[in-house]
């Protein structure tokens, strides 16, 4: 269950997760028009959701001042909330559906923080004090939400000033992030799991378009392309932005574990499936599945992430460019192959400096 402010869920008549919007426990409710929380659709439907029900609620105190709610109606024009009310509502262009989702969560923050105040209550000094006191990775989180919100509210003259201006986004001193596979811990999972099981066909998968696990829960049969010998597939992350998706050939392993597969195909289904035949709710549900795999066969559990930093190793160390890398990982800027290149080209250096450090003592000893 997603996270946003007054949003509830339920199970209809016919079983089918429906999503509304509720101030108070007994007071109105409007139906959001969008049923999948990780639609792009989501968000916009979630904000129109909003306002409706805020405008409900305004027509009702008006009429009777039955409903007495604590929480504050619809934002006065002019104000910090109404900027965010109207930035929401504009639909977020360019963001998937997380990225939707953590924005509107990060801006609400800041909306309850300067309820009622005009956008320039937010200095750039209040912003930097507040960034330096969050965690690294959530200050840049915050940062780039920040940093777009006022963009686009000075474009459309919400607000005279950018407190993001100048402002440098936090340096991430811990880059290492999730742990990198090795490739003994590839084999031992092929030892453990036959092709033909879904385990290895997860396993399989991940290592042929290094995807990240919301899009291995998603890339499926309408995606294999030139008669099942090439994946072809546009990344979430990237398909609201810069656009940049994958095109890879097919392993021989996954191809064994798709000639399986094909027995119980659906032409529009994703490739990775439940028990029951239906696809798995989200990147989350698939990621609880495979650390779960790996416990039943008693594996020390490693993060599905870990498959991208173990492919990226090995194109930097067998000699392959930063365009190899961008490509394989479907990365649209080269900050992070760089990265994996630079570290490879570190170990070649330092393995030449030994070579040349043990040959000069080996010539004196001698």
């Amino acid at each position: 269950m997603i996270n946003l402010k007054y949003l509830q869920s339920e199970k209809n008549r016919h079983g089918k997760r429906v999503f509304y919007v509720r101030a108070e426990r007994r007071g109105p409710r409007i139906r959001v028009a969008c049923d999948d929380p990780e639609s792009p659709a989501f968000a916009e439907a979630y904000a129109e959701a909003i306002r409706q029900l805020l405008a409900r609620i305004e027509t009702e105190r008006a009429g009777t001042n039955a409903i007495q709610t604590p929480h504050q109606p619809r934002p006065k024009r002019g104000t910090l909330g109404h900027a965010v009310q109207l930035y929401v509502a504009s639909g977020l262009i360019g963001l998937g559906a997380t990225g939707k989702r953590r924005h509107i969560t990060i801006l609400e923050g800041m909306v309850s923080a300067f309820e009622g105040k005009p956008p320039e209550a937010v200095t750039k000094r209040v912003l930097a004090e507040s960034l330096a006191a969050m965690p690294q990775g959530r200050a840049g989180n915050v940062f780039k939400a920040m940093r777009r919100f006022w963009n686009w509210a000075l474009e459309h003259d919400l607000a005279t000033t950018n407190p993001t201006t100048g402002l440098k986004r936090p340096k991430q001193v811990n880059r290492s992030g999730h742990k990198p596979w090795t490739e003994s811990e590839v084999a031992e999972r092929r030892n453990v799991w036959p092709i033909g099981t879904t385990a290895r066909f997860c396993l399989e998968l991940a290592l042929c378009t290094q995807l990240r696990r919301t899009d291995l829960a998603q890339v499926g049969w309408p995606h294999l392309k030139q008669s099942g010998t090439r994946i072809q597939y546009r990344p979430t992350k990237t398909e609201n932005s810069s656009g940049v998706s994958i095109d890879v050939a097919v392993s021989p392993d996954l191809a064994a574990c798709l000639a399986i597969a094909e027995t119980t195909r659906g032409s529009d289904l994703p490739f990775l499936r439940r028990l029951n035949g239906k696809p798995y709710a989200n990147g989350n549900a698939l990621g609880n599945l495979w650390r779960d795999w790996q416990v039943e066969k008693g594996l020390e559990p490693i993060n599905l992430h870990g498959v991208r930093k173990l492919t990226a190793e090995i194109i930097a160390e067998d000699g392959g460019t930063v365009p190899d890398i961008m490509a394989a990982l479907g990365h649209s800027t080269p900050d992070q192959a760089i990265h994996y290149a630079q570290n490879a080209d570190r170990r070649r250096a330092s393995d030449r400096a030994s070579a040349l450090i043990q040959a000069r003592l080996k010539k004196n000893a001698d």
